[in-house]
């Protein structure tokens, strides 16, 4: 998918649950293990791209010691989320692209934020220590909001605009990929602050 297409909202709910169980799979082959639940949960409700910020900012995360988080307000801000899970080999070159980008914007007016979608808070912890990541990080399983927006693939990347709209899907990790979206960032960060408004619909 190319870095500015948009999945559609609704499709196969249990895509992300599959991605989830591949995990498992590989896991159980040597990978890093994923353990694979007793039975299966039942499907999450659609979230459009649409909605991703008031999701975001009404949801519940933990962090990857264990505690409760939320993302609180975003409202004029640029955001970045990506969805990732410590079994997820591109992963871990689009995470630590993604810390040097957060340290990058840190006083711009942007967000990064990493939300990890493992079964297993441990290892998603364990991965980041090992990584040396520096970034705000997250984990939320694989059925809460990657759940809902039916990721189409991991890593998966979402950038908001300052209204709070989704102008961006990227997956993959690869170089092309990173740098689009660095250029997408840059860009909305220098677009002025009230045409950005007038251009969503003034959304906060």
């Amino acid at each position: 998918m190319g870095v500015n297409s948009l999945p559609a909202p609704g499709g196969r709910r249990c895509r992300v649950l599959a991605l989830a169980a591949i995990g498992a799979l590989l896991a159980a082959a040597g990978a890093s293990p994923q353990r694979a639940s007793a039975s299966a949960a039942p499907a999450a409700p659609a979230l459009a791209a649409a909605d991703l910020r008031a999701a975001l900012e009404r949801h519940s995360f933990a962090t990857l010691d264990g505690g409760a988080a939320r993302l609180g307000p975003l409202g004029g801000q640029v955001v970045v989320v990506s969805f990732w899970a410590s079994w997820c080999a591109p992963c871990r070159k689009e995470l630590a692209y993604l810390a040097r980008l957060h340290a990058d914007l840190a006083g711009r007016g942007a967000r990064v934020v990493a939300i990890s979608i493992d079964r297993d808070r441990s290892r998603a912890k364990h991965f980041a220590q090992a990584q040396h990541l520096q970034l705000p990080l997250y984990h939320d399983g694989a059925q809460g909001l990657a759940a809902q927006l039916d990721l189409p693939h991991l890593p998966c990347t979402y950038v908001l605009d300052r209204g709070g709209k989704v102008v961006s899907v990227s997956g993959g990790g690869g170089d092309e990929v990173l740098a689009s979206l660095r250029r997408i960032v840059e860009g909305l960060l220098s677009a002025p602050a009230a045409a950005m408004a007038g251009a969503t619909g003034g959304a906060q």
